[in-house]
Parts: C-alpha cells; structure tokens; sequence
C-alpha cells in the first residue's frame, strides 16, 4: 500500500507543513535509473569513440541524471530555508560528495595528459567520422594553470572556452555544482509561489534565454545551467507528485521536458518518456 495515498491534506500542492517526508525507501527505486543512465553513458562513449553506435545520445542519459538530481535534492530540500547556517552545511556537504574523486581524476589526467590524449588522439585516428570534429579533437586540449583553477573551483561551466577543456566527462558537475548553489533560492521560491507555478515560470525564463543564448554563443558541451534547468526542476516536480499525488505537478514536470530546445525533439520525447517511466515505478513503491 502507498502510504502518500492516505497524507492528509495531499491537495495542498507545496505546504511542507501538512506533508511528510518521504521515506527513504520509497525512493530506492531511483538507484535503477542510477544504473541505467550510468551503463548508458558508458557503453553508449565506448560506442561514439569505437565506431558503432549502439545507443540514443549518452547526453539523453545525462539528462536523465539532472532529473533524479531533482528527485533527490527536492527530498533533501523540504526543510532547507535561507538561513546562513543551513545554507553553508549543505552546500559542504555537496561539495564533498563531489569534490575528492573527481579532483583525483583531474590530477590524474594533467600529469599523464600526454598519455591521456594521446589516447583519444589513436581513437580519432581510428575512427574517421571524428576527425573533422573541433568539439572533440584532443589537440586543442591544453592543461593549463588556468584550465585546472577553473575546474577545481568548478567554475568552467559558466564559460564556452572551458566547458570542455579537459577531455574528462566532467562538463556535467560544473552543472551540478550550479544547480546546487542556486537550490536553497528555488525551494523557497517554490515553496512561497506554489511548486507548479514556480517550476513553470523559471523554466520560461530559461528557455527563453537559450533561444536567445544558443545563436550567439557556442558552448563546447551544455554546461550552463541555464541551459539545463528544466531537467533539474522536472526531477523537483516528479519528488513533488510522487508526495502529494497532485497530477498537476507531473503533467507539469512532463512539459518541462517536452520542450526541450537544446538537443531536439528526440531528445525531448526520451526525456518525457524516462520520467513517466519513473513516475510509474515510483508509484508503485
């Protein structure tokens, strides 16, 4: 039996005060689409830099990890105010879920970058389709001084130059790292105007300015957030429905992918799709 089916007071889409938490285990289903979007990334690279596409866009796959970011970070969040305090132990805690591999990694790739792409240089050869390719030609790769400041401070997301300067998958933490600066600002925006609305109205905002962005300035890989907010907010809305039962808040979060402008429609359908997959496994927990 679903236990969200018997909160009271369910309609009041966005009140943390008539609405419980969710228990953790009712969001172990999430750990599934974990694994599949991670063996997605994974073979679908394999397949890119080998010749033999076997799957859609790993970028599809990296959408569908922004959503269950939203998942989890709307749980994590209900009760996360403005307050100086509260603000600095979460952001820590992020950073250091985030921060001790990955800086392994970008050490790791800086003193063997000869060798590191080098590698990918063999691969390029190896595979014609990619030699004409600026966006993921390692010659114009260059670990400098400037490249690690930025990425260790995980600010190179924010700029075109060094959204993909490493030849590392990383251009999608900078969008985390983002999206976890500006989340206590979201859940108090969206606890005050309504979850729905709240979701809808940024969403508008962004999309707009990357219609406007997107012809005028060239991002290696989508790593401002701007450009990938919805796929976060969808994931809020889908932990907000999966509380409340409220239809209005999956519709919504469906929408949100739907018009997906920066990767196209195929895109924008998979993302639907792989919500209202998680959506269905999520209410059967």
């Amino acid at each position: 039996m679903n236990p969200i089916k018997h909160w009271p007071n369910n309609r009041l889409l966005g009140r943390r005060a008539m609405l419980p938490r969710m228990p953790n285990h009712e969001l172990a289903f999430i750990n599934v689409f974990r694994a599949l979007a991670a063996a997605w990334v994974l073979v679908a690279h394999c397949g890119i830099w080998g010749g033999w596409d076997v799957l859609p866009s790993p970028k599809i796959a990296v959408n569908l990890f922004m959503m269950i970011s939203g998942v989890l970070m709307a749980s994590i969040t209900l009760d996360l105010t403005l307050a100086a305090r509260q603000r600095r132990a979460f952001w820590v805690r992020r950073f250091f879920r985030i921060a001790p591999a990955y800086y392994v990694s970008l050490i790791l790739a800086a003193v063997t970058a000869p060798l590191f792409l080098d590698g990918y240089k063999q691969l390029q050869l190896l595979n014609p389709a990619w030699r004409p390719s600026f966006v993921y030609d390692p010659s114009r790769i260059e670990f400098t001084l400037t490249t690690l400041l930025t990425h260790l401070t995980f600010i190179f997301g924010l700029h075109p130059r060094w959204s993909f300067s490493t030849f590392l998958p990383d251009w999608s933490l900078s969008l985390e790292v983002q999206f976890y600066l500006v989340l206590p600002f979201i859940a108090l925006l969206l606890r005050r105007v309504g979850w729905v609305r709240g979701a809808v109205a940024l969403s508008i905002v962004t999309i707009v300015l990357t219609a406007l962005l997107r012809p005028r300035v060239f991002f290696y890989e989508p790593s401002f957030l701007v450009l990938k907010l919805p796929y976060f907010l969808a994931g809020m809305l889908l932990h907000q429905w999966l509380r409340t039962q409220q239809w209005q808040a999956l519709i919504a979060a469906t929408l949100l992918c739907a018009f997906e402008i920066d990767q196209g429609v195929n895109a924008a359908l998979a993302g639907s799709g792989l919500l209202a997959l998680m959506a269905f496994f999520g209410a059967l927990v």
